[in-house]
Formats: structure tokens, sequence, C-alpha cells
């Protein structure tokens, strides 16, 4: 499966930037540039020649993106935004590399495909279960430990 060339963008809707610390060099995924089934959310990015470690993806980054199929969530994000996903009705598989996860908005999962995999890489898989309270991962949803995609985290530059 090939991935994106752009896979972080500012959101053009309300003019916000995916910086979000100059001094910490943190970005936030929020949504992506082209209409691709299969994203990548990378573990850094390079904006404007400056590299950026990627820590969030920010509320409703992906909402109502029909033809989405599959997400790998890179190793250093801490935070999945309210309605991340919302709607994403396609969505059949997330891959979530993040060791360092603390939060999973509300609703971030809610109305994903109904027989979704959801795989959680490393042995977080009670903290992951914790966090997902509340997001509305249908309860048809298979979660489970260990990576199952073709698609690869890699840096990006943009």
């Amino acid at each position: 499966v090939p991935v994106p060339s752009h896979s972080i963008i500012p959101d053009r809707d309300i003019g916000k930037s995916p910086i979000l610390d100059e001094d910490a060099k943190t970005a936030a995924c929020t949504g992506r540039a082209f209409a691709d089934a299969a994203v990548v959310v990378p573990d850094t990015v390079q904006i404007q020649g400056v590299e950026y470690q990627v820590v969030q993806i920010s509320e409703g980054a992906f909402a109502d993106a029909d033809n989405l199929k599959e997400i790998v969530i890179g190793a250093d994000l801490t935070d999945i935004g309210p309605r991340a996903f919302y709607q994403c009705t396609s969505l059949q598989k997330v891959t979530i590399n993040a060791a360092s996860l603390q939060k999973i908005g509300t609703d971030a999962f809610a109305k994903i495909h109904k027989k979704a995999k959801i795989f959680v890489v490393g042995n977080r898989i009670e903290t992951f279960a914790a966090l997902l309270s509340g997001t509305s991962v249908p309860v048809t949803a298979t979660i489970g430990i260990g990576a199952d995609s073709n698609l690869q985290i890699r840096s990006q530059k943009g």
C-alpha cells in the first residue's frame, strides 16, 4: 500500500497550524492532503525545513473520511483528539504504535466500520483498553496486540 506524500496539513477551515510548540518541536496531524484509503501518521514531519515530533491527532482530523480504510499511528503520539475518526465508516484497520499514548478523546472512533480491527503494538493493551472508554468503538470491533499492516512508519518531509 503506497504511503501518501503528505498526511499532516494545516487545517484550512480554521487556519490552525500543525505546529503545537515551536520550542519543543511538536506538531499535530490535522488531516490529510489527499483522499488516500491508507494513511500513515509519521513519527516526525518537516515543516519549512524544521523537524517536528508528531504528538497529536487533532479533533475531527479525519472525521467523515468516507474512503479511509487503514491508518497507522506513529510511536510518539500522546493524544488522539475527540471525534478524530468520527464517521469513518470504511475504516477497517487501525494500528497504534504509540507507546506514549495518554489520551483518546470522546467519540474518537465513533461510527467507524463495525468490524474494524484495532491493533496496539507493544505491551500496553491494558492501558489502551482503559483509554478507549468513552471513545465509542463499535462493540463488534476487534482489539488486538501486534501489528497487522503493510504500511510503514517513516519520517515525512513536507
